[in-house]
């Protein structure tokens, strides 16, 4: 069993961690679970403060296998919890292969392109307050059981030592021969609303996860050659022959990891001071070079339209995910094959930018309410795109193709829960075009400044925290009055 031994001076202060590899889980279950969400009771916030959660991952990347081993800590803050807490394990959608739940049958030659490929997270031990406790594992899902032991209502500790194996696939995570990619790779709590926890499996439509702002710091461990991307600011240091990379995140949904060999580094940095990154290993310096700039205008954009990008560091990482691009806080990964046409590479990059509001700043429940960010993204990257007369144009067209686009599906409402949609082309035309166009609808019924005033009031009321669709509702009603809200109630009945 080889073992490294690493010291960092950083955020985290003086660390010695010791890194083993582990025992590997079985990588060949018998058979799938059925993705379903879950819901259960029991939690409450230590009145009068404010509640926060941190969490720091300690990893070695083992380069031989493409697994990360290590260990991983949650601080819950100002909670008084009594009753199990979940654990979602995303990681464990992979388990299975091609025969796994995860995603749409037209996706499945995209996907496992490179042949059938597992991956998992095996939770090897768990800890509360630094003791080890019994643990339950139900697929996606670890309970912990906290009246095992005496703990503080102020500051709950929470560790997990875990083996991550990534799985040679173009998804959320997966790998190629160039690098290798994590996205809702790790054990996230539950987000606690309505007197309820909301978690989720992982379901083949949209982005089936839920989550709550919290503080991320990330050290990973990797031989000196390779490069380590995350959702937040990296910082490298050199400890013999390993490099060790840092990277802090906070006040955001998730965190996102790219590791590669053979990504070149290309950075602008906007008037405003913003680090922009593009990590590519197919890109030359003048490609890249205009997809920054391209990006710094997104930014600008959807920063004087909503509220300003709040974070230091911005990443764009070359992947090979199988729709084109996916967003992640502070980060987002880009397929090769789009980065290759320039047109759609840019396409993406606006899109996926545009997230880091919607989702990211402005949160909402994906499970339920995709309408928002993707709806409103969609919109606003046609405000991008098109001038106001052809935006309008667009969109009158638009409504008569919706028609016929959506006439093969009998539920098009808006504000399903994503076990409804049965492909992904389903799902796509209606949160993605029909949520557009109902964002226009409102836009037109607002006027343009008070549809100006209303997203940054969005912003402002909003930023790290949940939009639930009845505050949504309340605002058009404040911006737009009746007649705006008889528009927005109108998508969500059954046709």
């Amino acid at each position: 069993m080889k073992q490294y031994i690493f010291k960092v001076i950083g955020v985290f202060g003086l660390l010695i961690y010791l890194l083993s590899g582990c025992r590997a889980a079985d990588p060949h279950p018998t058979e799938p679970q059925k993705a379903e969400q879950y819901t259960v009771v029991e939690q409450i916030q230590t009145e009068g403060k404010e509640a926060g959660m941190t969490y720091r991952l300690m990893l070695d990347f083992h380069e031989e296998t493409q697994r990360l081993t290590g260990k991983q800590e949650i601080l819950l803050e100002n909670m008084d919890i009594k009753g199990p807490i979940p654990l979602q394990l995303w990681m464990n959608a992979y388990r299975y292969g091609k025969k796994g739940a995860f995603y749409f049958p037209e996706m499945r030659d995209r996907i496992f392109s490179k042949g059938d490929s597992r991956g998992y997270i095996d939770i090897k031990a768990v800890y509360l307050e630094g003791k080890a406790i019994d643990y339950e594992i139900e697929d996606q899902l670890l309970w912990i059981d906290l009246p095992q032991i005496e703990y503080s209502k102020e500051a709950l500790h929470i560790s997990l030592d875990l083996e991550i194996q990534v799985p040679k696939i173009s998804h959320r995570t997966g790998s190629n021969d160039k690098a290798l990619w994590l996205g809702n790779w790790i054990p996230t709590l539950g987000i606690y609303q309505d007197n309820q926890w909301i978690v989720s499996s992982y379901l083949p439509a949209g982005d089936p996860f839920f989550t709550q702002a919290a503080d991320y710091r990330l050290m990973i461990a990797t031989p000196l050659a390779y490069t380590v991307v995350g959702s937040g600011t990296e910082k490298v240091e050199i400890l013999d022959d390993r490099k060790i990379t840092t990277i802090e995140g906070n006040d955001i949904r998730d965190v996102a990891l790219a590791v590669s060999r053979n990504y070149k580094e290309f950075i602008h940095r906007t008037k405003d001071g913003i680090a922009l990154k593009l990590y590519s290993y197919s890109l030359d310096q003048k490609t890249a070079d205009a997809y920054l700039k391209e990006l710094e205008k997104n930014i600008d954009y959807y920063g004087r339209r909503i509220g300003p990008y709040p974070y230091e560091d911005f990443d764009v990482v070359e992947t090979e995910f199988m729709t084109g691009g996916m967003e992640y806080p502070c980060m987002i990964m880009i397929s090769s094959q789009n980065l290759q046409d320039f047109a759609k590479g840019s396409a993406t990059i606006l899109h996926e930018t545009g997230h880091q509001w919607f989702y990211g700043i402005l949160g909402n429940n994906q499970l339920q309410d995709p309408w928002f960010d993707e709806g409103l993204t969609t919109f606003l990257q046609k405000g991008y795109e098109l001038q106001a007369d052809e935006l309008d144009a667009f969109y009158k067209k638009e409504k008569l193709q919706m028609k016929k686009a959506l006439e093969a599906w009998e539920n098009i409402a808006l504000g399903e829960n994503l076990k409804v949609y049965d492909s992904w082309s389903h799902y796509y035309r209606v949160n993605y075009r029909r949520a557009a166009l109902m964002h226009y609808e409102i836009y037109q019924a607002m006027g343009e400044e008070k549809y100006e005033d209303f997203l940054k009031e969005l912003y402002r009321q909003y930023q790290n925290k949940i939009v639930a669709r009845e505050a949504f509702r309340e605002l058009c009603y404040q911006y737009g009055g009746k007649k705006t809200v008889l528009i927005f109630d109108s998508y969500f009945k059954k046709q």
